[in-house]
């Protein structure tokens, strides 16, 4: 079904002015997922101590899960001291929270039709394969949209102390060859230098500061 036959068999076609509304919800909570995709590529810079060139072919071009990973795989280095432990829980929760963003609400705006809610929000029409082929309606009310993009700001500012926070507990050097372990799973820029031995040679390359 074309998109076109699609929108005609819509039990009620959407007005101009509610597709402008639901095109603007859309377009903020993709920029504001944005916003949070740039603050996890920020905190493995700062943890791994890369410059932004470099964060462009090591971090940027890997897929959201990868980045997420990476950061579950630094916090994960800690020791059995308890308020490592504590931080570290704390730290796994909110990447998980993060991760669920990922999987759940921004792989459905960008793989899904929608229009304008008779409602004053967004309807999604989301094809899926389970126990039968389906296109289920999924509807935002416009609160509904706004509190999701408050929540992504709210994560934002959670996840922004990660990085200097990873640089408390463990040297880059550390972290690095945590990284150069995992490299066939994180794949990508990480991946592809880790497999040609950049990342484990960086133990010499990283300047450590001072007290690490």
């Amino acid at each position: 079904m074309s998109s076109e036959e699609f929108l005609a068999d819509l039990a009620a076609v959407p007005t101009e002015g509610q597709n402008a509304e639901a095109y603007r919800i859309v377009g903020e909570y993709l920029q504001a997922f944005a916003f949070l995709e740039s603050d996890v590529g920020d905190a493995i810079q700062t943890a791994l101590g890369i410059e932004p060139l470099e964060r462009i072919a090591l971090v940027d071009l890997i897929p959201f899960s990868g980045k997420i990973a990476i950061l579950m795989c630094l916090c994960n280095m800690h020791g059995p001291d308890e308020d490592e432990d504590e931080w570290k829980k704390s730290a796994i929760k909110l990447l998980g929270q993060i991760q669920g963003l990922g999987e759940a609400d921004r792989n459905m705006l960008a793989h899904s039709m929608f229009f304008g809610s008779s409602e004053g929000g967004v309807d999604f029409y989301r094809s899926r394969a389970r126990t039968k082929a389906e296109r289920p309606l999924i509807r935002w009310t416009k609160q509904q949209a706004h509190q999701k993009i408050r929540n992504i700001f709210r994560l934002c500012r959670e996840i922004q102390p990660m990085g200097p926070d990873l640089l408390k507990r463990k040297t880059r050097s550390e972290m690095l060859r945590a990284i150069s372990k995992e490299r066939t799973f994180f794949g990508g820029g990480l991946g592809a230098l880790a497999g040609g031995g950049l990342l484990g040679n960086w133990d010499g390359l990283i300047q450590e500061p001072d007290g690490q």
